[in-house]
């Protein structure tokens, strides 16, 4: 079981899309984070710290409990979720988040706006998705420099403003940067 929030799925748009390299432009649902890459850059999303007790009783109800899981969702099903993410300014804060669960060969989305409760279900990609772990782990205080071009620094804004976060951390690991001056 996952609990999303707008950020989670907004981040994926950040990165350029490749139908070649289908997983690479899908999101990866770890275990604390969610991860999108393009192979060049990764961007990971902490969860957020939503008790699934405090979520309405439609969302909450568990078809069955498993392990948690680790899949890639694709893009598709990231846009209509999207879609159907509860909105509005009356909404309680527990309330705009998604529950994923894992069914029998699919990933289910459950959530409401208190008016309408909505669940969709998607097939996760089939297929491993990259280590990017190595890199985004990394302990290093070492300072780096980056340059990222004005678009893509557009998309990971615009991302963020869709979803209404508030601070971004940019970290730059050194196996990276030695393997770029290789």
């Amino acid at each position: 079981m996952k609990i999303v929030n707008k950020l989670n799925l907004e981040v994926q748009a950040a990165l350029d899309y490749d139908p070649a390299r289908v997983v690479m432009s899908g999101l990866f649902l770890g275990e604390e984070h969610s991860i999108t890459t393009d192979g060049k850059m990764a961007i990971r999303v902490k969860y957020p710290d939503v008790d699934p007790e405090q979520l309405p009783a439609f969302v909450a109800e568990k078809p069955e409990e498993r392990d948690p899981f680790k899949k890639v969702i694709s893009q598709d099903f990231i846009k209509k979720l999207l879609k159907v993410f509860p909105n509005g300014r009356s909404l309680p804060p527990v309330i705009k988040n998604i529950l994923l669960t894992e069914g029998k060969d699919k990933i289910v989305a459950r959530c409401t706006d208190l008016e309408s409760d909505v669940e969709i279900a998607a097939v996760p990609i089939d297929s491993e998705f990259p280590d990017v772990e190595k890199i985004l782990n990394e302990e290093n205080d070492e300072a780096h420099t980056m340059t990222l071009s004005v678009e893509v620094l557009d998309k990971i804004v615009s991302a963020m403003k869709k979803s209404k976060a508030d601070a971004v951390t940019l970290k730059l690991s050194s196996k990276l940067l030695e393997e770029r001056r290789s």
